[in-house]
């Protein structure tokens, strides 16, 4: 009964939307002096408003919906408001089975119409229903059989479900009906694959060499040769195609580069560089050339520890042949890595350096070789050089910004760290994932400096990177420079630390405590405070100061004494504690004499 009673309401709710859209004040304008409207005028009124609300802006898509749904309820047979209603539910409301059913029936009351037919078939194959799609492509084909458009998606749902024999006869029809969509490089190609997946080697090979004997110059055809012969273990083959597209445009890149491929996947590693020496000694070489070259050398060779024997004689031939050498020095440097020649590799990689490369690994290959072993003047020297030529050839560079700050501030050059700091901030772009600790040294810097509004915006900043350090520094700022309301956020951002240390980092755990103690969550407080402590790898008279204050909260006199002593032997202010442990003795009496 409720069921009836609502269908009943739903369509008195569309006879009211529909009466409004009648009464108001623009249609009105528009109606004829006898106010009369038959259901045609009234459908188009409503299909024709539809239209015109753009169905890309999200904001107005319940507007376009309701139009095309108020339109069905005059005409529900309309293709057009069907064909509509079914691209709504299938691509914006995801309601795929629903769109398709309704652009079935649309397709249907049409007399399948091509662009209802496309729709439907573009939402089939989105819903993977190859069938509905099949019987789409092939109802539409019986009104146009020579459509390249609907057979070659005929082709792609053939492919897409497995039947590659339907799709190459498919392919075939194409070329059959169209001459000259038989001769594209992609049709041929496409042949090429389903007659391979077919196993029809043969069929295959005979298809390609008719297209190179017509376009003998076209690369892609002989690298699609190389690769179907390597592939099937061919070897002899594969390298009769590769001399015959030498021989025809030896300076094709892709040519060149499938050959040294093919050379080295094949362990032919002399030819292979050979070759590669050939193009460095050819007019107009360049070190991308060769380095694209190189890679393709790597990344086909059957054991790179054979081929670099081969190789790295080469190499350094060429960076003698070549005027502009960093690329190839720096893959140079890492293969000597990777041979166990660090020696000769840091060799290489600072000569780059010296140079001011605008290459970044050398400089961050020291700077991480280095930097923990700042301490030794040999070492400081070293890293000072690194960062004099980095500052100059890469300003932008976060990690040798960043370094640079971290050797000012051990070297005890506070001037020198300040400038760092602020030179920094303006060249490292924001791109870069270092920038987020510059921001939080410039922000703990004026916050030293008592610039609490500069100290903030910088703390914004560096809390947008994912550093817990960040989230604990800006909580502890807001705990002792904020206002009361501050503490909200800054618990917040507290607790964030924490759980992004894994409750193992003394600093977050400290904080996040003393925040707790500021809200008066005093047992929290003191759980927290606790795990700090046991964390700490050093005496820290500040945290044991935090924690007497928590027990002192939570009337654990005795408790606190001992955490003052604490403070005061691990070097905290003598003057400072003696007040207070004066202080707390008073109250400890104070607190005998009452009970």
């Amino acid at each position: 009964m409720f069921c009836r009673y609502k269908s009943i309401y739903k369509g008195w709710v569309a006879l009211l939307f529909i009466t409004l859209i009648l009464s108001s004040p623009a249609l009105k304008a528009q109606e004829s002096t006898d106010r009369v409207m038959d259901e045609t005028l009234l459908f188009e009124r409503l299909y024709n408003r539809a239209m015109q609300v753009n169905e890309q802006d999200p904001t107005q898509l319940s507007k376009r919906i309701n139009l095309l749904w108020m339109a069905s309820l005059v005409d529900g047979d309309n293709p057009a408001v069907l064909s509509e209603l079914g691209k709504v539910y299938g691509l914006w409301l995801n309601q795929p089975a629903v769109g398709l059913s309704m652009l079935e029936t649309a397709f249907a009351n049409s007399g399948n119409d091509l662009y209802i037919g496309m729709d439907l078939f573009g939402l089939a194959v989105e819903s993977k229903d190859y069938d509905v799609a099949e019987q789409t492509a092939l109802k539409l084909l019986e009104k146009d059989p020579n459509s390249i458009q609907i057979l070659g998606a005929l082709v792609s749902i053939y492919e897409e479900s497995g039947q590659e024999e339907l799709a190459l006869s498919t392919l075939r029809r194409i070329k059959e009906y169209n001459e000259r969509h038989a001769k594209r490089p992609e049709i041929i190609y496409r042949e090429v694959s389903l007659l391979v997946s077919l196993d029809r080697r043969e069929e295959a090979i005979q298809l390609l060499e008719e297209h190179m004997s017509e376009n003998p110059k076209d690369p892609t055809s002989y690298s699609y040769m190389i690769a179907l012969y390597t592939d099937w273990a061919e070897a002899d083959k594969a390298i009769e195609v590769i001399g015959r597209a030498l021989e025809r445009i030896p300076d094709n890149p892709m040519i060149r580069e499938v050959a040294v491929s093919s050379y080295a996947q094949q362990g032919r590693y002399q030819e292979a560089v050979d070759l590669i020496l050939e193009v460095a000694k050819s007019e107009g070489a360049t070190q991308e050339m060769i380095s694209d070259l190189i890679l393709s050398a790597r990344r086909g060779a059957k054991s790179v520890t054979e081929l670099l024997p081969y190789l790295m004689p080469v190499e350094e031939e060429i960076i003698k042949l070549l005027p502009e050498t960093d690329l190839l020095v720096r893959g140079l440097a890492i293969e000597h890595f990777f041979v166990g020649d660090s020696i000769q590799a840091e060799t290489l990689f600072m000569d780059l350096v010296r140079r001011e490369t605008q290459l970044e690994e050398p400089y961050h290959y020291f700077i991480e070789q280095l930097m923990s072993e700042v301490d030794d003047e040999s070492i400081a020297s070293q890293i000072e050089e690194v960062l004099g030529h980095g500052l100059n050839a890469l300003p932008e560079d976060g990690l040798i910004q960043l370094s640079a700050i971290f050797l000012s501030l051990e070297q005890g050059d506070t001037i020198a760290h300040v400038n760092r700091v602020n030179q920094a901030i303006e060249l490292v772009p924001r791109s870069d994932q270092r920038y987020g600790m510059i921001a939080l040294i410039k922000a703990d810097m004026e916050q030293e400096e008592d610039n609490w509004e500069e100290a903030q915006h910088y703390y914004e900043i560096a809390i947008t990177y994912p550093n817990p350090l960040a989230y604990n520094n800006y909580a502890y700022g807001l705990a002792n420079r904020g206002t009361r309301e501050d503490l909200v956020r800054a618990e917040e951002l507290a607790r964030r630390a924490v759980q992004m240390s894994q409750d193992d980092s003394p600093h977050a755990l400290d904080t996040y405590a003393w925040i707790l103690y500021l809200r008066e969550a005093y047992t929290l407080a003191r759980l927290y405070m606790e795990k700090s402590l046991e964390q700490m790898e050093e005496p820290d008279p500040l945290y044991y100061e935090h924690y007497a204050l928590i027990l002192v909260a939570l009337e654990d006199y005795h408790g606190a004494i001992e955490a003052w002593q604490n403070a005061l032997d691990a070097g905290g202010d003598a003057d400072k504690i003696a007040i207070e442990m004066a202080q707390l003795r008073e109250m400890m009496d104070k607190s005998e004499l009452e009970q």
